[in-house]
């Protein structure tokens, strides 16, 4: 009996070989002619700056503050501080002197540093501020004028060297969110 040793020809491996060569070429040539050959346009990068309108929101009952609180009306998490006002007042309109008005405010929720009041949380878009006051005040023969003033809650300001927070920048204040804890900057 007689077997055959079958072996490919040195031939035929060159041409499978040369075959297999230019199929892969083939192919990694087309995919990046494909893939920088791709068609681009314009790219429009869509930007929308925070904003953080507020809206100060006050229920009273004839000369009695029931509540006072600040909505975020914009599309951006804020900060918010605020001053007060209080004045004693004759018949006419006109500042008489008279004592400091003690007013009750909400030290749990607002601090009050170099005084300004500070909320001690992150008002969400739409949402608002927890009320100013722990209970309702009798502003009789007073004047209360209460100034608000927002900031976006996150970012940087400053430069590229000396990122600041926008509280920071804006009032030299920095706030700790995890502690509610406002300190001068």
């Amino acid at each position: 009996m007689h077997t055959a040793n079958h072996k490919p020809s040195s031939g035929r491996k060159y041409f499978l070989l040369i075959v297999s060569l230019l199929l892969i070429s083939a192919l990694t040539i087309g995919g990046t002619f494909a893939w920088l050959s791709f068609k681009t346009g314009p790219v429009n990068n869509s930007f929308a700056k925070g904003s953080v309108p507020i809206v100060p929101e006050e229920k009273l009952d004839g000369q009695v503050k029931k509540s006072v609180t600040i909505q975020n009306t914009g599309n951006f998490p804020a900060l918010i501080r605020l001053s007060i006002t209080a004045n004693r007042i004759d018949e006419a309109g006109n500042i008489i002197d008279g004592d400091p008005i003690s007013l009750p405010v909400n030290s749990t929720d607002w601090d009050c540093v170099n005084g300004f009041y500070y909320y001690k949380g992150i008002v969400q878009p739409n949402g608002e501020t927890s009320n100013l006051f722990t209970q309702d005040v009798d502003y009789t023969g007073m004047e209360i004028n209460i100034m608000a003033q927002s900031v976006q809650a996150s970012g940087n300001f400053g430069t590229d060297e000396n990122p600041v927070s926008p509280s920071q920048y804006a009032w030299n204040m920095n706030y700790d969110p995890a502690a509610g804890v406002w300190t001068e900057a």
